[in-house]
């Protein structure tokens, strides 16, 4: 009969814990999840290591059971340690570096600071970009899209979030038809007729093909660049 060593034993044992804890955290059981992923940082960085690419999967799923929780700044104590180790150890263009800037920005947005959040989304976009991940892409765009309206440039934002409507209408995606809906509540907001929003919709096909939706990303936010270089009053 086969016998592991105890290093492999405990590293298993961390491995499961990190599964119950997601599990209880998907119940919304998080006094009982906490503990278990608790249990799994310390073994996998007893086992592993303090930068091993599991410990920071342990430590990500710490800060999304605190996220859930509302700690939204213990969260984000927990995801920058996931980021940094990430970042250490996989290289530049690895899809759970790019999982890690969208919880950080995600939580940058929950917590207000928006100018902050805009750069984990336009790295993790340029990251799946690189990787050909076009689903996760638009679920960039799709980001990107709802901070510039969160920052007031409803119209720019909208064409963000156009992008991710066409993106998951090419490659088929279950989500086309509720993006289809958010899109047109949105641009039904906004004033626009059936033919505004088509032709909106070619603009911003266009754009796409020219620069993978750069200039579309920088006219977004553009209004806030100039927002942050003008002078004060009294200057």
């Amino acid at each position: 009969m086969p016998c592991l060593r105890p290093g492999t034993q405990r590293h298993s044992t961390g491995r499961l814990l990190n599964q119950v804890g997601l599990y209880l955290l998907a119940r919304g059981q998080f006094p009982d999840a906490k503990t278990a992923l608790e249990r799994a940082v310390g073994i996998t960085e007893k086992v592993l290591g303090p930068d091993h690419p599991t410990t920071a999967s342990s430590l990500n799923n710490l800060g999304l059971l605190l996220r859930a929780q509302g700690d939204l700044a213990g969260a984000r104590l927990y995801y920058e340690r996931a980021l940094a180790i990430r970042e250490k150890v996989l290289g530049p263009d690895h899809p759970d570096i790019a999982g890690s800037l969208n919880n950080l920005g995600a939580l940058l947005r929950s917590q207000g600071d928006l100018a902050d959040a805009r750069p984990y989304f336009e790295r993790a976009l340029a990251i799946y970009q690189q990787r050909g991940d076009h689903y996760q892409e638009g679920v960039s765009f799709f980001q990107l899209g709802r901070l510039a309206m969160q920052m007031g440039h409803q119209v720019e934002g909208a064409r963000l979030l156009a992008v991710c409507f066409l993106i998951d209408q090419e490659i088929g995606h279950a989500d086309t038809e509720q993006d289809s809906r958010n899109l047109t509540a949105i641009t039904d907001r906004l004033g626009y007729s059936q033919d505004q929003l088509e032709a909106m919709l070619r603009e911003v096909a266009e754009a796409y093909r020219a620069d993978r939706g750069r200039s579309l990303v920088q006219a977004a936010f553009a209004a806030t660049e100039a927002d942050e270089g003008a002078p004060g009053p009294g200057a």
